[in-house]
């Protein structure tokens, strides 16, 4: 459950109206999310057009029942002058440093990284306020602190202002940064009293995929390749005396996933120790999810804004295949007031992050091309090249067709693959023909996509001899609106008859336009047969087969 006595505001944008010789400077925000806020700023102001020389601005935090007990500081980063009917803005002395190479700064007191100037709605801003708090925390730079509800007066110029404490048992996240020139200025006009509103919210915690050091919530891998995780999680803070306070950051893997055990903490800056700085437990639940619970020692992390843990998993053979794929949650579990000691967690319906992996399969099924008799003892490698010289070892792979013919490769990443046939059954003569396999990943218009975050874990397979572009076909492989699977024709491909896949559960087949592969001298005649699998709760429920006739 959550609870309201955690605060974080952000100051996103301002847009002004003038109305009847009254000023209102107004912030403009997108909706609020689980852990991230939007702050409403209004100002005002008598008179209409000219500097006010005589007053100094003011700014008011108000009470919005998040942060009865807050205190903030102000950082003034750039120092404000009158010159003519305008301010022009210098860099403090502490701060000029920042100034003279990833920022720059104008007279009109814009900020730019590069050419892009810093809004207070960007990612630029809070980039821009923790090389703010870094200067702050090197030079000892000493903000104004004041209280909610409270008008404080600071003199004019460009502030960066943030939560830092509170007189609560209550727990708070270290606010966002309000980024705000006193006076706020609309045209050219001024308004010198400011109120901030800042709406209530809670610790963020947030799970990425990490591949190639990009962050997605989705990716698909092959059976017994790594997945790479980042868990991003807010600090919780407490009045100075606080103790017994609870930090644990709890992580779900599906059965699908094993924890490499191999994770790095770091809280702010500082690598955190094992044993000295966290305990780590596993456990299993009646599910066969792995949970893995981190928890924290929080003299070791209280004086961090953020802890970061950098992990991996891997994906093992009990991963589902195709739709529904293998999520991974997290959750955290924190003190929310000092002196009952009683907790929160945040919910999978609210503000815990899933991120989920797919993987997909393909099958050989091997039959007498005259009876369409299965064939068991055939034994078809698959292969990462056109030669088939370079074994793929990743996956659940199958070495020899079973009773029923089939011979499996479960647990594959989308790319291309190559299958021969590289020992036949008793009185059958192998073909040195290869059946090239190209599995693609769908959106959710069935539109093939390479973006992790785009994937469904629905595939379309093309299958061809190589050498033979006739004999391409393809076809879809998805769940239907009751979870089961479904393969559906590209091109090429009639969907009739079933076969039982005796060992995984029902395959749905399709006659279709053909790969046949004949044999070479030898008694009998013998053909490939390949499809797409879709996994649900263990259990194979789909595979497309295709068929061609040929004469010897």
């Amino acid at each position: 459950m959550k609870t309201k006595n955690l605060r974080k505001a952000i100051a996103l944008g301002i847009s002004s109206m003038v109305m009847t010789g009254l000023l209102t400077s107004t912030v403009a925000f997108a909706a609020p999310v689980a852990g991230q806020q939007y702050t409403t700023f209004t100002s005002s102001i008598s008179e209409i057009g000219s500097i006010n020389k005589e007053k100094t601005p003011e700014i008011t935090i108000k009470d919005n029942g998040y942060n009865s007990h807050a205190k903030y500081t102000a950082y003034k980063v750039l120092d404000a002058q009158v010159s003519g009917t305008v301010y022009k803005y210098t860099a403090e002395a502490k701060f000029a440093s920042l100034f003279t190479g990833t920022y720059t700064l104008t007279e009109g007191g814009s900020i730019k990284k590069g050419t892009t100037e810093i809004t207070s709605n960007s990612a630029d801003a809070k980039e821009f306020a923790q090389a703010v708090e870094k200067v702050v925390k090197e030079q000892g730079v000493a903000g104004t602190v004041f209280n909610v509800n409270t008008a404080q007066t600071l003199a004019p110029g460009y502030y960066v202002i943030v939560q830092t404490g509170s007189d609560s048992a209550d727990a708070w996240v270290p606010s966002l940064p309000i980024l705000v020139d006193l006076p706020q200025k609309s045209g050219a006009s001024y308004a010198y009293s400011t109120v901030v509103d800042p709406k209530g919210g809670y610790p963020d915690v947030t799970k990425k995929i990490i591949e190639n050091n990009n962050p997605f919530d989705q990716n698909d891998v092959s059976i017994n390749q790594h997945v790479q995780y980042q868990v991003t999680s807010d600090v919780t803070k407490y009045s100075t005396n606080a103790t017994g306070i609870t930090y644990k950051i709890v992580d779900t893997l599906s059965k699908g996933l094993t924890y490499d055990d191999n994770v790095a903490i770091t809280a702010g800056e500082k690598p955190l120790t094992k044993g000295t700085d966290y305990k780590v437990a596993t456990t299993t639940d009646t599910k066969g999810n792995t949970v893995i619970t981190f928890d924290f020692k929080y003299d070791s992390i209280k004086d961090a804004d953020k802890v970061v843990l950098n992990y991996s998993a891997t994906l093992n053979e009990d991963a589902v295949i195709g739709e529904g794929g293998n999520p991974n949650d997290i959750n955290l579990v924190y003190t929310n007031n000092s002196n009952t000691i009683s907790t929160s967690t945040t919910t999978a319906e609210t503000d815990s992050p899933q991120v989920r992996t797919y993987t997909y399969g393909i099958a050989v099924k091997k039959v007498d091309q005259n009876d369409k008799t299965a064939l068991a003892g055939a034994q078809f490698g698959i292969y990462k090249n056109v030669a088939c010289t370079e074994a793929y070892t990743s996956g659940k792979l199958e070495t020899v067709t079973a009773s029923n013919g089939y011979q499996q490769f479960i647990g594959l990443d989308a790319g291309t693959y190559y299958i021969q046939e590289i020992a036949a059954p008793s009185g059958y003569v192998k073909s040195d023909k290869v059946l090239e396999v190209k599995i693609e990943g769908l959106d959710k218009d069935g539109n093939v996509t390479t973006e992790n975050d785009k994937l469904t874990g629905q595939a379309k397979y093309t299958i061809k001899v190589v050498g033979e572009e006739e004999s391409e076909i393809s076809f879809i492989v998805k769940n239907d609106a009751a979870g089961n699977g479904t393969v559906t024709a590209v091109n090429g491909t009639s969907l009739t008859n079933e076969y039982n896949l005796d060992k995984l559960g029902l395959a749905v087949v399709g006659n279709v336009k053909g790969v046949e592969l004949p044999r070479t001298g030898g008694a009998g005649t013998w053909m490939f047969t390949i499809g797409g699998l879709v996994l649900m709760a263990g259990a194979v429920t789909a595979v497309a087969v295709t068929k061609k006739k040929e004469e010897n």
